[in-house]
């Protein structure tokens, strides 16, 4: 049993938190485990019973541990664990402040009225760009043929020339998985977000990022994070401290130009954080829209990095 640092910031409870994290990580504490009764593990910590009880209660939440009466507590069994979502109330949404707009966001969009700034934070070029082409002529036949070539994820022979890409420009193995194409970032975020959060749930993002302005987080109850990040990209200290204290589903990123800083991710950050994701079974979404701007050597995707 680890000492509890008394002159650290962290609260008492999230250290012992932390340590059962890293006796189950370490191999100290196994699937099905039995973790000692609360008054013996307050005796050894040299804490209240209550402070024990609010961290086994948060590491239950977090699917570390489960806990039932006459049974004792024990390291949870299946992988991803028993995460239990919060009740939403909707008193908590109406009661949240009104959105403020990101400074970044508004003098990103009072630079887009000037004549000699380039847009590239929505993507849309300006029409002078656009080169001036015209569709070939095309047969009803051919359009009606290719109408057989379409799946609910999309349209096949697009969907084979995204993999294929995938597989030669970035490793990524697309054998056995399948390829949803959407309209846009914004409804493939919003579909990730219906089907696998529930209300008063949280993501956690960089602080700045442009999913703050995005009202669909509100309406569906979903809560957002910010941590920090310094020129390398979001800090792997502060993504660890906000998982254990928030409950943190899942984790959103741009780790190529970030949007609206521009911060190009080290390599050695993309593995620090995918290695503290890993820890916590933090699902990352990796959003590289801006990734082939790089007109250097491109640095590898995270999802590269942690197959």
């Amino acid at each position: 049993m680890r000492q509890l640092d008394r002159s650290a910031k962290a609260p008492l409870f999230q250290q012992i938190i932390t340590h059962v994290i890293d006796a189950i990580q370490a191999g100290e504490l196994n699937p099905g485990d039995k973790l000692p009764p609360e008054r013996q593990l307050a005796a050894n910590y040299g804490v209240n019973r209550s402070t024990v009880n609010h961290a086994l209660e948060e590491l239950v939440s977090l699917g570390w541990i489960t806990r039932r009466q006459g049974s004792g507590t024990e390291v949870a069994k299946g992988r991803w664990g028993s995460r239990l979502a919060p009740q939403y109330q909707w008193q908590q949404l109406l009661r949240q402040a009104p959105f403020t707009p990101d400074p970044y966001l508004v003098e990103l969009n009072r630079r887009k009225e000037q004549p000699d700034v380039l847009d590239l934070h929505t993507g849309e070029l300006p029409t002078s760009l656009i080169p001036d082409f015209s569709f070939p002529a095309m047969r009803w036949e051919k359009i009606l043929e290719a109408e057989n070539s379409l799946t609910a994820t999309g349209y096949q022979p697009l969907k084979d020339q995204i993999l294929a890409k995938l597989a030669n420009n970035y490793g990524l193995d697309g054998t056995g998985q399948d390829l949803l194409i959407t309209s846009g970032s914004s409804q493939g975020i919003s579909l990730l977000l219906q089907s696998l959060l529930s209300p008063g749930e949280v993501v956690a993002t960089e602080e700045p990022s442009f999913l703050f302005s995005l009202p669909m987080f509100q309406s569906l109850g979903i809560l957002l994070a910010g941590v920090a990040c310094d020129e390398e990209g979001i800090l792997p200290e502060a993504l660890e401290q906000c998982i254990i204290q928030k409950k943190i589903r899942f984790l959103y990123l741009n780790p190529s130009f970030q949007n609206p800083t521009g911060r190009l991710m080290s390599l050695p950050r993309r593995k620090a954080i995918i290695a503290v994701c890993q820890k916590h079974y933090v699902p990352i979404i990796e959003d590289d829209v801006f990734g082939e701007l790089d007109f250097g050597t491109p640095l590898p995707k995270l999802k590269t990095l942690a197959t």
